[in-house]
């Protein structure tokens, strides 16, 4: 039988309700449509306010004025330190956020609030200013006066200007706030009268269905025309079996259905694609023992023994896993899906892969904290010890025994304070807090400062330099930079032994510097090589040697943030050597290398710093 609408099943006064609470509904759904655009357009409003950079720029070019005024009025007492150039820089700055603040959005902006006045006045505040800054700079004090105080009103010009544009945002927002609480509660006055026409609504759809249900009772009684619920009834089922034909045909899985008698009754395309060794195996009723051979050769149990169902995962290639699931049905026959659960397999061993690596990660660190807990016990007791006899001795101690004891006393100290810089570099490599900041320095100078540093710690050893072809300038971080070489020439004097020098080698390829620190130590592994710059990792070799295994790691880490890397080669027994590549660290021209040339004098500086530390 045909359905019916369900307005026609009730009274016409049940119609009219039903018709009015409809379109009561479609009222209100209608009106929420068009507060929420009004509302969407308000927040559009607020997101459209003046943006946090215009404020931003406002203040730098405030406190670019500022440093104006500051530089022309030491420009003015003729301080040393600032010249003409560097008062011109400071100008061009305060130009170029000017410039920002009088084009494109934050200049329309600034209009639309009637600050037509104030870019004006910063244009012409500018080409003041630019006349003063050319007379200041052609020698007239007067000018380099007049341009402090003309950057100072311009600095206060920028902070009104500023304060404007806040206020003006304030009021905007508030204006927002409070149309779009007038339509929040607008819309819940529509969800309130949707609501309402909803219910009446439903309680006129469910009397009209108990009317039809009634009369449907009553027709029922009096039908006799059983043919008609039959065909009804058969025409149910085989809609039931189409669509569950189809929802088996597209499923994701494979799927075959065998009868009561072993025969295929249905298959969908995805088990063959899933099982492709044989196409014949599904074909129109093609027997269950056919495929229960097949499995059986893939490694699924016998899935004809018994009445056991069966759920086994099988590996059908080289990147494929399958799920095969066996099923017995309560009147007979039986159902087979083979579902794809590769990406779960590959999930699950990439996971225990990860599992694996940090518990490698953990067993590291447990054994750094205990080499360096143990390796600091070992100066702390030498430093002890000589302090002890120091002091029972105090009174009949030569010079000579005095001054071996505080040398113990300072080589463990000297020891501590490698171990402390160790576990600080490591906290600094996992904090993400190593950075470097690369400029024109004397590189020779900071290789002759490191290797004098580990004369002094080892005096017996040979430190051969050869430095002569590197340039007089090289850009690096001489900080930074300074702890990479300290650590491999560190490396180097630990594991080789006197008379056997280790030498420094520079050298420059193209624009590239190259620095190669070479021993005849005790060499690395060939195995061990791969993992050489990993935290904590100590080659075999390094067995019995105080260490942390941080060094190189940290020292590579740095020459890295330069853009370069560390090369090594080494073989056993015979020795190991540690190449740094620079790469472009060269001053492209003579100029590059005047433009700076206070900074050698800086570089020195550090350096002294450093040997006075």
């Amino acid at each position: 039988m045909a359905a019916e609408n369900p307005a026609r099943a009730l009274s016409a006064p049940g119609r009219r309700a039903y018709l009015l609470s409809l379109a009561a509904v479609v009222v209100f759904v209608v009106s929420i449509v068009v507060a929420g655009v009004r509302l969407a357009e308000i927040e559009a409003d607020i997101s459209r306010g003046v943006p946090e950079n215009l404020v931003w720029l406002s203040a730098q070019a405030q406190y670019e004025a500022v440093r104006v005024a500051d530089a022309a009025g030491r420009y003015a007492i003729a301080d040393p330190d600032m010249e003409a150039d560097a008062l011109g820089a400071r100008f061009d700055i305060l130009l170029s956020r000017l410039a920002v603040l009088q084009a494109g959005a934050p200049a329309a902006y600034l209009r639309s609030l009637g600050e037509d006045a104030a870019l004006t006045g910063l244009e012409t505040a500018a080409a003041t200013l630019d006349r003063q800054l050319a007379e200041a700079q052609a020698g007239k004090i007067m000018s380099a006066e007049e341009l402090r105080s003309g950057a100072l009103a311009l600095g206060q010009e920028l902070r009104d200007l500023t304060n404007r544009v806040m206020l003006a945002e304030r009021d905007h927002a508030i204006t927002l706030q409070s149309r779009r609480h007038l339509l929040l509660l607008e819309l819940l006055g529509y969800g309130v009268g949707i609501m309402a026409s909803g219910t009446v609504l439903a309680l006129s759809l469910m009397r009209g269905l108990r009317h039809r249900a009634e009369a449907e009772a009553e027709l029922s009684r009096h039908r006799d025309h059983l043919e008609d619920m039959v065909a009804a009834r058969t025409a149910d089922l085989v809609q039931v079996e189409e669509r569950l034909v189809s929802a088996i045909d597209t499923a994701p899985d494979g799927f075959a259905a065998y009868g009561p008698d072993g025969r295929l009754m249905h298959a969908n395309r995805h088990i063959q694609t899933l099982l492709p060794g044989r196409p014949d195996l599904f074909a129109d009723a093609a027997p269950l023992p056919a495929v229960a051979a097949e499995l059986a050769r893939l490694g699924v149990p016998g899935i004809l023994d018994g009445d056991a169902d069966t759920d086994v995962e099988v590996r059908l290639a080289d990147d494929c896993w399958c799920r095969v699931s066996v099923r017995r049905m309560p009147g007979g026959g039986t159902v087979l899906r083979v579902a794809d659960v590769s990406p779960y397999v590959r999930a699950t061993t990439a996971l225990e892969q990860a599992l694996a690596r940090a518990q490698r990660l953990t067993d590291l660190y447990r054994s750094f904290v205990s080499m360096v807990s143990h390796q600091f016990r070992t100066p702390m007791a030498i430093i002890d010890a000589a302090a002890q006899r120091l002091q029972r001795r105090a009174d009949d101690t030569d010079p000579e025994e005095v001054r071996d004891r505080a040398g113990k006393i300072r080589s463990a100290v000297l020891r501590l304070t490698a171990l402390m810089d160790s576990t600080l570099n490591a906290a600094r490599l996992d904090a993400g807090e190593v950075t470097v900041e690369p400029r024109p320095g004397d590189l020779a100078a900071l290789v002759r400062f490191v290797a004098e540093r580990q004369r002094e710690i080892a005096p017996d050893r040979v430190i051969a330099l050869d430095l002569g072809a590197l340039p007089p300038l090289v850009t690096i971080d001489t900080t930074m930079m300074e702890q990479a070489l300290s650590n491999l020439l560190s490396n180097a004097v630990k594991y080789s032994t006197a008379p056997a020098p280790v030498e420094i080698l520079a050298r420059t390829e193209g624009r590239d510097v190259l620095i190669s620190v070479r021993d005849a130590g005790v060499g690395i592994p060939a195995d061990d090589l791969p993992r050489l710059f990993e935290r904590f990792f100590r080659a075999r070799t390094a067995s019995g040697i105080a260490g942390t295994g941080i060094g190189l790691a940290f020292a590579r880490h740095i020459v890295r943030l330069h853009g370069g890397d560390i090369l090594v080669t080494s073989r056993e027994g015979a020795g190991s050597t540690f190449t740094v590549r620079l790469p472009d660290a060269v001053p492209s021209t003579a100029a590059d290398t005047a433009a700076d040339a206070g900074t050698a004098t800086a570089v020195a500086g550090v350096l002294e710093g450093i040997e006075g530390a």
